[in-house]
């Protein structure tokens, strides 16, 4: 019998004592290459992304990090250097293509050799729960209004799935899209950056809640 929260980890942007994680964002807005969802041609120019964090801050309480992480995040998906892409393509995941990108930081400096991890295929692999709210009935409120809605991993479509095909995943709307990895590959993922976090804890994790380092 498998215990598939606590077998899979969450990959999930670190969040440090109030600095500013870059923020990845297209050079060309316009630029509609489908860069996040669908393989680019090998032989394609990097696809150019900057950090646009300055953007949407005040100059004044803009606090970056004092270091690029090893692991970058747009969205939920994750921009990872050449080794990492490397051992994740020896493992042969299906649905999962891997784009060239070049990322310009804040300072304007080029950070070439990244790769983005594109899935071509979402996993729908969670179940969802309504939990009504006890307290609501105590008070009278009613509980149609009062319900909290959390999600759990799909046990049957995660047991029905080889686990080839279910190694590294991107889950479907229901999750934010967030990408997890199975236990036994979660380990090439610790790097800074990143929090890998069992999904067991997910459903009550909150990255602001307290520093994360």
């Amino acid at each position: 019998m498998h215990d598939f929260e606590n077998e899979y980890f969450f990959l999930l942007q670190e969040y440090k004592n109030g600095l500013d994680n870059p923020n990845p964002v297209p050079v060309d807005p316009l630029n509609e290459i489908p860069f996040t969802h669908k393989a680019l041609a090998l032989d394609s120019k990097p696809f150019m992304l900057y950090d646009n964090s300055l953007e949407y801050k005040d100059v004044a309480d803009f606090k970056p990090l004092n270091r690029l992480p090893e692991i970058l995040f747009h969205g939920g998906d994750l921009i990872v250097k050449e080794e990492l892409r490397n051992a994740i393509l020896a493992l042969e995941i299906p649905n999962l293509a891997m784009n060239a990108i070049s990322f310009i930081d804040y300072k304007k400096n080029q950070h070439d050799g990244l790769w983005y991890l594109a899935f071509t295929k979402l996993f729908y692999g969670w179940d969802k729960i309504t939990r009504f709210n006890k307290a609501a009935k105590i008070s009278g409120t009613n509980p149609l209004y009062s319900q909290a809605k959390g999600y759990s991993l799909n046990y049957l479509l995660l047991a029905k799935t080889p686990l080839q095909n279910r190694l590294l995943l991107k889950l479907d709307e229901a999750g934010d899209h967030n990408v997890i990895a199975h236990e036994s590959i979660a380990y090439l993922f610790k790097k800074s950056g990143v929090i890998v976090l069992p999904a067991s804890e997910y459903e009550n994790y909150d990255p602001y809640k307290n520093d994360q380092t």
